[in-house]
């Protein structure tokens, strides 16, 4: 199943029959796509939504009903007069059909028009002020990233389209090339003729605006060129944007000036100064990261990427889940070379079959020679390190980290982690500490080491069936992240690599890691998860889950920092994926009712009452993961009669 990223625009499909109960009793809708397709689409081929797809949007369908000439012309009433927004999905068979649907009235008197030109709207919030942006875009620079645009849309934008606060959309070109690539887009000006114009209430009230798109019609597209062409837009030249350059650059000492003013001050008073939470230092780093991907041509979805980040200042332990090859243990190099980690720093332990304890991990006493022998692992060196460098991050990456049973060589961790950072009890036990007086390294080796938020733990696991299944105990304690595998075409694209003698800025993980009050989820997440909870224990006792990981949720959610990328729906619909579903197993008789009935011709799940529930909440999230990971079970559920 591919699913093409961005949104397009389209309507039900004019003409007889275009609305239906197909052979599988549901409601059948043929789209026509009226926006610019992603450039693989194939335009012969026609797209199709299903009751599924609009029931979420307020449609109701008595599949019961025997008259199903009434129950289309319910479908047709509903869907009159809207255009549709939707993502392309294309099934293994080589059909289309539509997903994440959403609908909007056209607009009054205002005729369909044939075609309509896909334009990105950027947020000041997002991209930084206005003349910022100028310059980024003028300097060729890759920009920003885009949730909801087509990476392979078939044709460029002519334009773009700045947004901020509540200021009119400002318009941006003439655009010759939009080029996409890990980071971002960047778009290439024709003849590097930059200009800009802001558009009046009524040019904007033209346009179809859907989360962070604009679609135009060719009518209105060509409105707007020509008003960039015209003498009143604001252009652009090389030396208008030496200009912004110069004072955004005085702007900049200046502001250190009257920053290091302020620090006198508070020095003088005996104040001491709090780094700001909400500080630029986490987006450097995430751009230092992506440019430690490009060069080592690492491709991932950007959500996986700051999903992960996100874990990582979580303070738990996060698990990287997905076939052989996925590029996990690369992701957790890349990651510590972005924060700028030494290799003391930083340690990559490689799992063996043969582990059956935590000495196997850590070491034991051997009491004939009085001594403690590290395992040669190295891991009981590098803990005692970061104890005692508590201001220096370091991190732990266990590899294949299945291959032996987690819950005995890592059960005193798994207990540990649980423990609040500021607690003293939080502490690994090397040997009991009678024995601390009686050992001749005692003084190299404690018999505890004390585990500050210093030190991030993560693991890597394949899928195959050379490995041990986690157990519950291990899957309540961790964040279960499943990679997404990206486009193979991606590997293609030009990396632009740092050079290898400028050195790394180095990062402070501990400074992303935002103080969390008792609890920051609302009442309506709450609310959900005690429905998640009861549906779960009707359908098994072993299925449910506690508070515990309501406060994991609780503390993830805290330190998810928003971005157009990445949102706080977004946040909470990957917590389903990564803390609850991986306990989602069992036999069909058991999760039927659950997980719903596959249907293998309509590609939909029916039944389900965790996609039910799902729908009754969509003000907290579009659930899209939650769903696709419902639907994968439902699959094997088909498939196999069970799910693991």
């Amino acid at each position: 199943m591919k699913t093409y990223n961005g949104y397009v625009l389209g309507r039900v499909k004019e003409g007889f029959s275009s609305i239906y109960i197909n052979s599988y009793n549901s409601v059948q809708v043929l789209i026509e796509m009226l926006s610019t397709p992603p450039a693989n689409y194939n335009g012969d081929l026609e797209i199709h939504a299903y009751t599924n797809n609009l029931t979420p949007l307020g449609f109701e369908d008595d599949d019961f009903s025997t008259n199903t000439q009434e129950r289309v012309q319910n479908a047709e009433a509903f869907l009159e007069d809207s255009l549709l927004f939707f993502k392309i999905e294309q099934t293994p068979t080589g059909y289309y059909r539509a997903t994440t649907l959403d609908m909007r009235p056209t607009k009054l008197n205002t005729p369909i028009a044939a075609h309509y030109e896909t334009i990105p709207i950027y947020n000041g919030s997002a991209v930084g002020e206005f003349n910022e942006v100028l310059v980024a875009l003028k300097t060729n620079k890759v920009f920003s990233n885009h949730k909801d645009m087509i990476t392979n849309q078939r044709n460029s934008p002519d334009f773009l389209l700045y947004r901020h606060a509540d200021g009119p959309l400002i318009a941006i070109g003439p655009i010759m090339e939009q080029q996409y690539s890990h980071g971002g887009f960047r778009y290439i000006f024709k003849e590097n003729n930059l200009r800009s114009f802001p558009l009046s209430e009524q040019l904007q009230n033209k346009l179809y605006l859907y989360n962070d798109l604009a679609f135009a019609s060719t009518e209105v597209n060509e409105e707007i060129l020509t008003l960039l062409a015209s003498p009143t837009s604001l252009h652009m030249t090389d030396e208008a944007i030496t200009q912004l350059q110069n004072s955004q650059n005085a702007y900049k000492q200046a502001y250190a000036s009257e920053a290091s003013t302020q620090v006198a001050v508070a020095e003088e008073k005996e104040i001491t100064l709090k780094p700001s939470k909400e500080t630029v230092q986490e987006d450097r780093f995430l751009k230092q990261l992506d440019t430690c991907l490009k060069y080592h041509n690492l491709h991932y979805n950007p959500q996986d990427i700051l999903h992960f980040h996100t874990t990582m200042k979580s303070k738990g332990l996060t698990i990287l889940s997905g076939i052989s090859g996925t590029g996990k243990s690369q992701l957790v190099h890349a990651y510590t070379e972005a924060l700028g980690l030494t290799a003391n720093e930083f340690s990559i332990i490689p799992v063996s079959s043969s582990w059956i304890d935590e000495t196997d991990l850590l070491g034991y006493v051997d009491i004939q020679q009085k001594q403690y022998i590290p395992a040669a692992t190295g891991l009981a060196s590098l803990l005692l390190q970061a104890e005692r460098n508590p201001q220096k991050m370091h991190m732990v990456c266990f590899d294949e980290m299945n291959l032996a049973k987690v819950e005995h060589y890592f059960s005193q961790f798994l207990s540990v982690l649980e423990i609040d950072v500021h607690n003293e009890n939080r502490q690994i036990r090397l040997y009991s500490e009678e024995l601390e007086s009686e050992l001749t390294n005692s003084a190299d080796f404690p018999a505890n080491i004390r585990i500050y938020d210093n030190v991030a733990f993560v693991g890597t696991v394949n899928t195959d069936e050379s490995v041990h299944r986690f157990s519950d105990k291990v899957l309540d304690r961790a964040h279960i992240i499943q990679l997404t595998v990206e486009p193979f075409n991606l590997m293609l694209l030009d990396a632009e690599p740092f050079e290898r003698n400028l050195a790394i800025e180095p990062f402070d993980l501990q400074e992303f890691m935002k103080e969390t009050p008792t609890f920051t989820l609302s009442k309506e997440q709450v609310d959900f998860l005690w429905s998640l909870n009861e549906l779960l224990n009707d359908c098994s006792t072993s299925l449910g889950f506690g508070p515990r990981i309501v406060k994991q949720i609780n503390d993830y959610m805290a330190q998810v920092t928003e971005s157009p990328l990445f949102t706080q729906a977004d946040a909470f619909d990957l917590q389903l994926t990564a803390r609850i579903f991986p306990k989602l197993r069992g036999s069909e008789d058991t999760l039927r009712p659950l997980i719903g009935i596959y249907d293998v011709h309509s590609k939909t799940v029916r039944q389900s009452a965790l996609i039910e529930l799902f729908n009754n909440y969509q003000n907290l999230s579009h659930f899209s993961r939650a769903i696709q990971k419902i639907t994968n079970k439902s699959k094997e559920l088909a498939s196999y009669g069970y799910t693991m």
